[in-house]
């Protein structure tokens, strides 16, 4: 199988080319569709969800592919190929595995890693129905990060590198050799 065969250029051709092998080895395929969203060519934009093996087994493994949209070619080449050279026979008995193609068939769509309330899915995951966590510190440092006026000097980088700058020999074991602390505030700035 060549790398066309398993590789897609857009989200659609990877969607279909997942599908087709768990068509053709008789594998259920449930697609999640997002309403309200359509990708760049105004074709729906689905979550599918494949089960291989002995769905009540009692190991389970799951596969998330596309988390981080754009990334989910990677992924999706990966579940063709497995799926399309029959490496799926090879589960264990005992063993039933949940794919899931592109979490995020937004961002896959529309080349982001966030979806469609650019959000990064493998990042943002507050509870938005419990009560936000307390975190005493936070006030203590808002000012620095949150400034009145962005021209003003950044406090915190400063707080920050201040002792990298006062004593430079104890942090350059951390740093490349060609940095100096200048060059630092420069890349952090």
């Amino acid at each position: 199988m060549s790398t066309a065969d398993i590789f897609s250029d857009s989200y659609h051709g990877a969607r279909d080319k997942f599908r087709e092998p768990c068509h053709d080895a008789e594998i259920d395929v449930h697609s999640i569709v997002l309403p309200d969203h359509k990708g760049p060519d105004q074709v729906e934009l689905a979550i599918d969800v494949a089960h291989v093996g002995v769905e009540s087994s009692a190991t389970q493994a799951l596969i998330i592919t596309g988390t981080h949209g754009i990334e989910g070619y990677c992924g999706s080449a990966i579940l063709t190929n497995s799926l399309s050279s029959g490496e799926h026979r090879r589960i264990a008995q005992d063993l039933a595995v949940l794919l899931i193609h592109v979490l995020n068939p937004w961002g896959m769509a529309y080349q982001s890693r966030t979806n469609e309330n650019n959000i990064d899915l493998n990042r943002f995951s507050l509870d938005f129905i419990a009560a936000r966590p307390k975190n005493d510190q936070y006030m203590a440092l808002h000012s620095d990060i949150c400034p009145q006026r962005w021209d003003d000097k950044n406090r915190l980088l400063h707080t920050l590198l201040d002792p990298v700058i006062k004593e430079p020999q104890t942090y350059n074991s951390t740093l490349p050799a060609a940095w100096d602390t200048t060059q630092m505030i420069r890349l952090w700035y």
